[in-house]
């Protein structure tokens, strides 16, 4: 994966010497969909610019667009015919068939390839994965249900990852000295892993993970989490009701800035968890939340394997993109923008340039 970002890096972010501006959001959101095509699906795919330039960039715009548009305009009763008349809804219709396209000669290969038993199967990357995954259900993997699978991962991988590293990179413009000493941090343990950098080195930069983490709390992306329906009614001990039907949340950005839980929860502590981890837990308080020996040993932890993915992914492009380029805010004195609210969700404003350059040999 460390050359998968590197490679990323060299073309998203040519070589510039002069200040450049450029959005966060957008470059990050290229960035990680190239790297997670390379990881997830293999070369093949992730080579293809049609499926990155026409497919994914504006399937996720107007997935993200088109529940809002059919809430907003249509009656409940009368919300399937958003895919013939509403734009958004109709363009992600059109993006899952642009998709199918791209993806209908590569599912036949490996479908060849699988049952040509004289061959030796290559390893196996999503597009493999998924199809023996089907064939352990009992299922056929349709080219509609591929569509589907590599669409949802994707635009999950990639939509929030993008989000979080803008989020992330605000906050480090913001605080030059910590900047300096991740990319200090990033050049000592580069140095003493020879440049290799997989799990275990990664693991090693505890003031990046730190401040990644203490910068999703401060800037927290959703107000609540664990939003649920209840389907059947319950009743608790102490008999309080849950009908049919109430929603359910808890608090999450309350929580985040709770002095009870967090000491100064206002203030900014780029150190906060790793001196947390070295008081209190070091498996502990990591930026993915559980430990990489809980994945290793099975110790009882149930985690989405996909943030240590996004986590991992998202350190090799800072180290990347800290160690080469220099990063700015357009405005002198200008500091983190304001977040944006949409209902519950949070996220930083994409809609402000920064500026960058290649950093003087």
């Amino acid at each position: 994966m460390q050359n998968d970002c590197g490679r990323a890096v060299e073309k998203v972010m040519p070589p510039c010497q002069d200040w450049t501006p450029l959005f966060p959001f957008e470059i990050l959101l290229d960035l990680f969909a190239r790297t997670t095509a390379q990881v997830l699906y293999g070369a093949e795919l992730a080579s293809r610019d049609d499926w990155l330039a026409q497919t994914i960039y504006p399937f996720i715009n107007h997935l993200m667009l088109a529940p809002p548009a059919v809430i907003s305009g249509y009656h409940p009763s009368l919300r399937f015919l958003a895919k013939y008349f509403e734009e958004h809804t109709k363009m992600v219709y059109k993006g899952r068939k642009q998709a199918e396209s791209i993806l209908r000669p590569i599912l036949e290969k490996y479908k060849m390839e699988r049952n040509d038993r004289t061959r030796e199967r290559a390893a196996g990357d999503g597009v493999k994965w998924l199809l023996d995954r089907y064939d352990a259900l009992g299922k056929e993997l349709t080219l509609e249900l591929l569509t589907q699978d590599l669409l949802f991962v994707t635009v999950a991988a990639i939509q929030t990852s993008a989000a979080v590293g803008c989020s992330i990179l605000f906050d480090m413009i913001d605080r030059p000295a910590s900047l300096r000493r991740i990319q200090s941090e990033i050049s000592e343990v580069g140095e003493a892993c020879g440049g290799k950098w997989d799990r275990h080195s990664l693991a090693k930069l505890r003031f990046l993970d730190s401040f990644m983490k203490e910068s999703k709390r401060v800037n927290t992306f959703t107000q609540v989490t664990v939003e649920r329906m209840a389907v059947a009614p319950y009743w608790f001990d102490d008999g309080l009701h849950i009908p049919v039907g109430t929603q359910l949340s808890f608090p999450n950005q309350q929580l985040n800035l709770d002095a009870d839980i967090y000491l100064d929860a206002g203030s900014f502590q780029a150190d906060r968890f790793s001196r947390k981890r070295m008081d209190d837990d070091p498996n502990k308080h990591h930026f993915a939340s559980v430990s990489e020996d809980s994945i290793t040993w099975g110790s009882g932890y149930h985690a989405c394997p996909g943030r240590f993915l996004a986590q991992d992914t998202l350190k090799l492009l800072f180290i990347h993109l800290l160690r080469d380029f220099e990063f700015k805010y357009a405005k002198g004195g200008q500091t983190r923008p304001k977040d944006m609210y949409h209902g519950f969700a949070i996220g930083p404003d994409i809609t402000i340039p920064i500026l960058f350059k290649k950093k003087d040999v």
